[in-house]
């Protein structure tokens, strides 16, 4: 029988944390502000209100560009590194937090296949991927939105819960990136409300502290990803699209690490172009030559782009989204993937 998609309410979803004495999250394996600051409001809400300790593990490192920002409003620390969640011995804990998380197996290494949970550990999901998000988990909050910091304000407001200048900060960041700056197609009112009074919370800082920080601190290896990004960039006018490729040997020539990642995609550069629809990225993968990261986005805010990360194994939103293609000889090979299955699919 198919598991009935549905949402808990905000008492529902506060009674259930409110129960656990050693729970744990896991931040997606495909990371961005939104998933960090969650994860790092729920560890300081959880300390202050229930006073228990909230476990953030990362599979991964998490990149320079991430810690250069975040540390300034809070201990990125708090999050452990590089942790292998398939050996975790989930018996020790008694919840598992899920935050901007579509897909129940995204907080392990995308190379562990069908990764699952024990069964009887008690799952909370609050996501804002509606539409992809199953409701996977046994208490769940899922609703359409910009970001999953604009529901977690959402649902503090709604219990009256105390939200420290930290957790203001946090929130903010997430909802601005997000949003790409209330730029993305699930933007309302309610988004710039949530940041208004959030910044009041916050001592001697404005709207455009946040907009600086998010916008006007490019790393050199965002800079350099940037720069091969347009070097390859190919103005296809035919299939009204943009695209650009990035190799492991391009990458080695400029002194980009396989571990180093931009926290902004180059891809945004390319989904200004007017006379497309669409923009996207194929970086090849550090662990396998013939795979390809796929990064895209909508110039058309009528395009939806998320049709296609989920025919490559991935999601994301209607004008942002990404996924991965495999077994692939060459960059252009991969491109005629994309474009045949755009192609296929008649979004237009």
């Amino acid at each position: 029988m198919e598991k009935e998609q549905r949402n808990n309410s905000p008492q529902e979803i506060f009674e259930a944390l409110s129960k656990a004495k050693s729970p744990i999250c896991c931040v997606s394996a495909r990371p961005d502000y939104d998933g960090f600051c969650s994860a790092l409001v729920m560890n300081e809400f959880m300390a202050n209100e229930f006073g228990v300790d909230l476990r953030v593990v990362y599979y991964n490192s998490i990149a320079d560009s991430f810690k250069l920002v975040i540390d300034k409003f809070t201990d990125l620390s708090q999050i452990e590194e590089s942790v292998d969640v398939g050996s975790i011995d989930f018996s020790k804990y008694d919840l598992m937090l899920y935050t901007d998380t579509s897909d129940k197996g995204f907080i392990a290494d995308p190379k562990i296949e069908n990764f699952e949970i024990p069964k009887d550990l008690v799952s909370i999901n609050i996501d804002h991927h509606a539409g992809q998000n199953d409701y996977f988990a046994d208490y769940n909050y899922v609703e359409k939105a910009s970001s999953t910091c604009v529901l977690l304000y959402d649902l503090f407001k709604k219990q009256g819960y105390e939200i420290t200048p930290t957790m203001a900060s946090l929130l903010v960041l997430g909802i601005l990136d997000d949003s790409l700056i209330f730029q993305v197609e699930e933007v309302r009112t309610k988004d710039l409300t949530a940041v208004a009074e959030l910044i009041d919370l916050i001592p001697a800082r404005d709207l455009f502290d946040f907009v600086y920080e998010l916008t006007y601190n490019q790393t050199k290896i965002e800079f350099l990803y940037s720069k091969l990004a347009l070097k390859n960039a190919i103005l296809d006018e035919e299939n009204e699209c943009v695209y650009s490729f990035i190799t492991q040997k391009e990458m080695e020539e400029v002194g980009i690490s396989l571990a180093d990642k931009p926290s902004i995609s180059p891809v945004e550069l390319l989904r200004k172009v007017a006379v497309t629809d669409y923009a996207f990225l194929l970086k090849q993968s550090e662990d396998d030559p013939r795979a390809y990261s796929l990064s895209l986005r909508s110039h058309d805010p009528d395009f939806d782009v998320s049709v296609i990360a989920r025919e490559f194994g991935g999601g994301g939103h209607k004008m942002a989204a990404g996924g991965m293609i495999y077994d692939v000889g060459s960059p252009q090979e991969a491109i005629g993937r994309v474009i045949s299955k755009v192609n296929e699919l008649n979004l237009r």
